[in-house]
């Protein structure tokens, strides 16, 4: 009993050690430092990943990454602020996906997943993130626990935007999804459940930016226009829990269906003309974002 005692407080100990290693690579390396003429910092899944380009788009760094909870977006938002005081507006990624319970379990709760995020993500946990973890996903933080010896590797190895970042979309599907669109088959629009969590995070998002007096604008990036009708449960869901947020609705804009590289993704022409028109009209300006029509008042 004596020998297994000791094993787990040695375990313990060089847990804790290499997290705390893993800590100090992170902040050496800071992936998260921006470029000081970045004031607009965008985090969201893969909607605003391929949407964005913050080379063209003034001002912006884009950190979105494909399947993205908001729990791991929120993790990118305490560092990322914590060390780019210029940042004064942060726009969250808002759609149908984000809302609903069967993508939250495949975003955040999916064991594959988390396993894979943990690997590069645990350094970036804090107590609280801790408690989360262990009270619902217990044995994936103690994989991830373990995991995370390669997170130096990963951290100087990977891409560059590992955390991520604006890419151009990589495939063009759309032609063969009209043919065959029944949104029913897809989770987000198939019979709804809340996703509990991802409203937690998403509000956790948001109380931190205003703790800092930062301002936080909701996000819907376009979708192709058979989809634009299917959004009720998106805007039932900001009604009832953030009605007191300023929402951008993109998905307001018509653009062409060669700008899609599937029903709800940019491809890369698509995100040229969006992040251009973004600057033409000055849309991260609310003023003339209202003034575009792309500020969604509620019901």
């Amino acid at each position: 009993m004596k020998k297994i005692r000791n094993f787990i407080l040695f375990l313990s100990a060089i847990l804790i050690l290499l997290t705390l290693f893993n800590k100090f690579t992170l902040s050496y390396h800071d992936p998260f430092k921006v470029n000081k003429d970045c004031n607009v910092l965008i985090l969201g899944d893969s909607h605003a990943k391929f949407a964005f380009n913050d080379q063209i788009i003034k001002r912006t760094c884009n950190f979105s990454n494909d399947a993205d909870s908001y729990f791991y977006s929120y993790l990118k938002l305490k560092q990322i602020l914590k060390i780019n005081p210029q940042i004064d507006t942060v726009l969250i990624s808002f759609g149908s996906q984000n809302i609903h319970k069967s993508v939250e379990d495949k975003w955040l709760l999916n064991n594959d997943h988390m396993n894979d995020r943990m690997t590069i993500y645990f350094p970036l946990l804090d107590l609280e993130d801790y408690a989360f973890l262990i009270q619902e996903k217990p044995v994936e933080f103690l994989i991830g626990a373990f995991t995370q010896t390669l997170f130096s590797i990963r951290l100087y190895t990977n891409d560059e935007k590992r955390f991520g970042g604006y890419e151009d979309l990589r495939h063009d599907i759309l032609s063969r999804e009209l043919k065959n669109p029944d949104l029913d088959e897809r989770e987000e629009y198939g019979p709804y459940k809340e996703a509990n969590f991802e409203r937690k995070y998403l509000q956790k998002m948001i109380d931190l930016c205003h703790s800092k007096g930062i301002g936080a604008i909701l996000v819907n990036p376009p979708v192709d226009k058979i989809v634009r009708n299917r959004q009720g449960n998106l805007y039932k869901f900001y009604n009832k829990y953030f009605s007191n947020i300023l929402f951008y609705d993109l998905s307001r804009i018509d653009m062409k269906d060669s700008y899609f590289g599937d029903l709800v993704h940019l491809k890369a022409s698509g995100a040229t003309y969006l992040s251009e028109l973004i600057n033409k009209e000055n849309l991260l300006n609310p003023k003339y974002a209202e003034k575009y029509g792309i500020i969604y008042k509620g019901k």
